[in-house]
C-alpha cells in the first residue's frame, strides 16, 4: 500500500495506473506473435509427420 501511495505521490494515478504500460502492451504483442508463430511451425510438422 505504501508503494502505490508513493507512485501516487509522485506521479498522480496516471502514473499508478499507466506506468510501464506501454512495456506490458509491447510484451503482449510480441507473446502473441511468437505464439502464432510457433503454434504454425509446429503444425505444419505435426501435418507432415502424420500424412
Amino acid at each position: 500500500m505504501a508503494a502505490a501511495r508513493e507512485v501516487i505521490a509522485v506521479d498522480s494515478l496516471n502514473g499508478l495506473f499507466g506506468r510501464g504500460l506501454k512495456t506490458r502492451i509491447l510484451a503482449n504483442g510480441v507473446q502473441g506473435l511468437m505464439f502464432s508463430v510457433l503454434w504454425r511451425f509446429f503444425l505444419d510438422l505435426w501435418n507432415e509427420k502424420t500424412k
